[in-house]
């Protein structure tokens, strides 16, 4: 059977699924690149050992060979299961050298909110924009998505359209309660979004991340924000089940293996 006809089955199939435009677009390119180098038409000539070849000379970090070998067995799992053949080909993930992922403390947390204020439409978007990153730990693609009506001041409930096409409510503190009602009342935007443009439009992520690296921290992007977020939880003692539950983590390891990135003024107060 001919790859790029399963190719373009496999892509109608993951949007059938309603799978997120990003993961879509990866799923495209790499089994593209995929297809072109090994330089196989049928799938019945792949076997392991060409996989395996392919990804031991890519030049990536290993990282990025793990992201680029679970896109092609995503496509072989579906092949077997599609049609009912068994290819014998399990590989699993390279090891991968750990390394302590930056996450900015709680001064830096705090010098970032009090850059902007609330004086002008810009200041005060920017300002809400980072209270909401730091206080519900949502990735970038997910705060350019909220709406106006997502969001339940009388009830303090905000609903996220999450990773995976998952709708969930947040609960909203205090804080960014106050922040959320100064820029929904003083400036009324006509858009169905909540955050856009000065001119109306809809953010980008480059948008989002200039808009952060403006105040002084070039580290600090919105992960690191949700990063923030969700070791915050995990050091005031919130179950590490909820925390899984609450980033939207894929497993519970991912919310696990932020234990290992506390750092030593974190636990000093402990000792």
């Amino acid at each position: 059977m001919k790859l790029e006809k399963l190719l373009n089955e496999f892509m109608c199939e993951c949007e059938y699924k309603n799978l997120s435009k990003t993961t879509i677009r990866n799923y495209n390119r790499v089994l593209n690149e995929f297809i072109r180098e090994v330089s196989i038409e049928n799938i019945e000539e792949l076997n392991k050992h060409i996989v395996k070849d392919y990804i031991n000379n890519l030049p990536l970090a290993t990282s990025s060979k793990n992201q680029y070998l679970r896109c092609i067995m995503a496509f072989l799992h579906w092949f077997t299961e599609e049609y009912e053949v068994n290819m014998n080909i399990k590989i699993h993930r390279l090891k991968e050298h750990r390394r302590i992922k930056y996450t900015p403390n709680d001064d830096e947390v705090k010098k970032l909110l009090a850059y902007y204020n609330n004086k002008t439409y810009m200041s005060c978007r920017n300002r809400t924009i980072i209270s909401t990153f730091v206080n519900l730990g949502l990735r970038c693609s997910e705060l350019i998505s909220l709406k106006t009506n997502n969001v339940d001041l009388e009830h303090n409930i905000i609903t996220v359209h999450r990773k995976g096409n998952i709708e969930q409510e947040l609960p909203i503190n205090k804080e960014l309660k106050l922040q959320l009602t100064k820029y929904m009342n003083r400036y009324k935007v006509d858009s169905e979004l909540l955050f856009v443009s000065k001119n109306g439009n809809e953010l980008t992520i480059p948008n989002i991340h200039h808009m952060l690296k403006k105040c002084g921290n070039s580290k600090i992007s919105p992960h690191s924000l949700r990063r923030w977020c969700c070791t915050k939880m995990l050091r005031d003692g919130v179950p590490i089940v909820f925390v899984s539950r609450y980033m939207n983590h894929s497993s519970i390891e991912i919310t696990n293996s932020y234990y290992a990135d506390v750092k030593a003024e974190d636990v000093r107060d402990y000792w």
